[in-house]
């Protein structure tokens, strides 16, 4: 057990992003980059960006169809056959263990550079499972023969299994097989502010990056959306947990992108109800945050808020909901 001394008791992480500073975004060419929940929504956004700009794209998801076009569109896009799907059910271990190990032999560095832990769902029946919870007493009440119905079965939780659990797989092996990466060396948990260094040979060009995908929702809560919220904090304490060991320990750099609400399949038809007449924020917006955390390798243990309105930023004490500033529990990325 490591003694407590040797132990970070605040966050490892460099200077505040400089947002009028430019970076490098060719730092993502010949990288190879995991993406969890890669088939739809922000993930197939990630994915089309990116190969864009060089990267070798290994997304992993449960719709095989959809991430099959995908892929057939990128590697027509890019003319790359590096791009590849590989099924994944994030809740399962075995499938996990197995994406990576499958997207390290498929990778052409034989490695991986960057892992995006971006799956998750949001179901509209489990949303409410604390505002109309069942009438387990009803159901537990003897009949008049003197029987006992049989015990309700328990709630489902598969919104945490997949936005938690699954994340907390992700970013686990992400930790076993990002210091593996052939040519990377530990990241600089206090790099210098301002543009991102142009390396000179390839082998130096590879990281060792895990990127944490929450919401808004990881930083106020969201009324009939306990169990999306739920995860979603959690995921936002893993953030704040991972970046004070991993950049020391495994030379990792661990960031994290919390978007407003964005026009996405996540959104369902709810969440558009909801925010009916309100702005959201623009799918470009969230891309061109999360392509800053993976190529601006000075980046190290930062939180982004990609707010609605342009753009983003770094995640403060406060934010404004509602028309009106309020804190947000102390949450300072």
């Amino acid at each position: 057990m490591a003694s407590p001394a040797i132990i970070p008791l605040d966050a490892i992480q460099s200077a505040p992003i400089d947002l009028t500073t430019s970076f490098d975004s060719s730092q993502i060419s010949g990288s190879t980059i995991l993406i969890t929940g890669g088939a739809s929504g922000l993930g197939a956004a990630f994915a089309h960006h990116w190969a864009s700009l060089g990267a070798n794209i290994i997304i992993g998801d449960v719709n095989q169809p959809l991430s099959e076009r995908l892929i057939a569109g990128l590697r027509s896009q890019t003319s790359n056959s590096n791009h590849h799907f590989i099924p994944l059910d994030v809740t399962s271990w075995t499938s996990q263990l197995s994406f990576f190990e499958e997207a390290v032999r498929l990778s052409p560095t034989g490695g991986i550079d960057c892992v995006v832990a971006n799956a998750g769902i949001n179901l509209a029946e489990e949303s409410l499972t604390f505002e109309k919870p069942p009438d387990y007493h009803g159901q537990l009440v003897t009949t008049s023969q003197g029987k006992k119905l049989a015990p309700p079965a328990p709630p489902q939780f598969k919104t945490v299994d997949v936005n938690l659990t699954g994340v907390l797989y992700s970013s686990h092996l992400a930790h076993a097989y990002l210091p593996l990466n052939p040519g990377s060396t530990k990241c600089n948990p206090n790099p210098h502010p301002g543009p991102a260094t142009s390396f000179k040979s390839e082998a130096a060009n590879k990281d060792r990056h895990l990127l944490l995908i929450a919401s808004i929702a990881g930083l106020w809560p969201l009324p009939n959306q306990t169990l999306y919220s739920v995860s979603k904090h959690a995921v936002v304490g893993l953030f704040r947990s991972l970046r004070v060991t991993s950049p020391v320990r495994h030379g990792i750099r661990v960031n994290m992108l919390c978007p407003y609400f964005t026009a996405t399949p996540i959104l369902g038809t709810a969440g558009k109800v909801m925010l009916s007449g309100a702005a959201l924020t623009e799918m470009r917006d969230v891309v061109a945050a999360a392509t800053r955390l993976v190529a601006d390798r000075t980046v190290v243990g930062r939180g982004w808020l990609s707010a609605r309105g342009g753009g983003g930023r770094r995640i403060s004490g406060r934010f404004r909901w509602g028309g009106r500033e309020r804190r947000l529990g102390g949450i300072c990325a």
